[in-house]
């Protein structure tokens, strides 16, 4: 994936515990596994990838609806998101980030599935939250998913 984590994967979950402890979340030894998993694979994941592959590495089941929910929790503790167009979940790019994040853009090549995630400045977002708020509608997440062909995969063809 090209949406590429800085840090080693046990500095990325030290600071993913310590987010969860800073806004009172509990981060379980199971949302632990699962983000582990993803921080693995290092591709967007759906949730029965992340089921099949959790019963692998932990020799242990857990049902779907353990996986929505505890994907749900990564996504309200901001440590994932979810892509939309795919119903797939990928980790964060900027949990090991000690700045404001931006917006999301995730930007999906439809070639080879690979996410890179940017953020959108926060000029632009203020610009385009003014615009959604006199339209009186109340914005409830806010993320951008674009679909193209990455460079690797144009110099392919």
């Amino acid at each position: 994936m090209k949406h590429t984590l800085n840090k080693n994967k046990q500095e990325i979950l030290q600071a993913a515990q310590k987010q969860c402890l800073k806004h009172d979340l509990r981060f379980t030894s199971k949302r632990s596994n699962v983000l582990q998993l993803m921080l693995h694979e290092n591709k967007p994941l759906s949730a029965y990838d992340i089921m099949a592959d959790y019963k692998t590495q932990y020799n242990q089941s857990i049902s779907a609806v353990s996986v929505y929910r505890m994907l749900d929790f990564l996504i309200h503790a901001q440590l994932v998101h979810k892509l939309a167009s795919s119903s797939q979940y990928i980790v964060c790019s900027h949990i090991t980030c000690h700045h404001a994040h931006e917006t999301p853009q995730l930007l999906i090549c439809d070639t080879c599935h690979q996410v890179e995630e940017i953020g959108i400045g926060t000029l632009l977002t203020s610009e385009l939250e003014a615009n959604i708020a006199a339209t009186g509608f109340k914005l409830q997440h806010q993320q951008l998913e674009l679909h193209g062909v990455c460079s690797s995969c144009q110099k392919l063809h």
